[in-house]
């Protein structure tokens, strides 16, 4: 690569996955409404007006003429913006922490060359699973 910078999607498990798939930090797309909010039906209805403004207005003119045309001008980078953009989606395990340490420690594991996942992934199962089950009895 001979430029000085690019934008490039994370990278396709496989052939066979039929598109990219782009995961942000989950922090950057939390809203929180304060429990002492005495009226957190309306602060739900603002919040879920101005995202919908934001991603049918905001967004799409911010990327064409911000992004594409004053930051990147390079048809390549734009195209991989488009794929990265296209993708995007927040792991849940993550947004609430439904894996614990494992994901730190597969993480920690990668740099060191230790690939044995499996007995990793085994010893963390019932407490994941455990998470998993709170998590879905309150949205009951």
């Amino acid at each position: 690569m001979e430029d000085e910078f690019g934008v490039l999607p994370l990278p396709k498990y496989n052939e066979s996955q039929s598109r990219y798939f782009t995961t942000l930090d989950f922090q950057m797309m939390t809203f929180a409404i304060p429990y002492t909010q005495s009226a957190p039906e309306d602060a739900a209805l603002l919040l879920d007006a101005m995202s919908f403004e934001t991603n049918e207005k905001i967004l799409d003119v911010f990327l064409g003429n911000r992004i594409e045309q004053k930051g990147l001008r390079n048809e390549d980078s734009i195209e991989m913006l488009h794929i990265v953009y296209d993708g995007l989606g927040i792991d849940l395990g993550e947004a609430f922490d439904l894996f614990g340490t494992l994901s730190q420690s597969i993480k920690d594991n990668i740099p060191q060359g230790i690939s044995d996942f499996a007995s990793l992934i085994e010893r963390n199962k019932k407490p994941i699973v455990k998470q998993m089950n709170k998590l879905q009895e309150k949205f009951e």
